[in-house]
């Protein structure tokens, strides 16, 4: 079970090239077009995050061809003295 200040990274591929449309609307999101499919990679906090973030996907008509998480962020190591 997570805790509430941990975030999930997601990577949602969607059909048609649509990077573009997307980078415009959500902030904070990694998107790359290739083809006739676009990849987003999102963190969020919890999965009502998630949902919502797919309901705005829905709203646009956006067909998500694959959902998968990558687990947590990756933290910079700081440097020891």
């Amino acid at each position: 079970m997570s805790t509430p200040s941990t975030a999930h990274r997601y990577r949602i591929v969607v059909r048609d090239n649509c990077g573009d449309l997307l980078a415009s609307l959500f902030d904070g999101l990694a998107v790359e077009s290739g083809g006739d499919r676009t990849s987003v990679v999102a963190s969020v906090r919890d999965q009502s995050e998630l949902y919502g973030l797919l309901d705005r996907f829905h709203e646009l008509s956006l067909h998500i061809v694959s959902l998968n998480e990558l687990g947590p962020p990756v933290t910079p190591l700081t440097p020891r003295p």
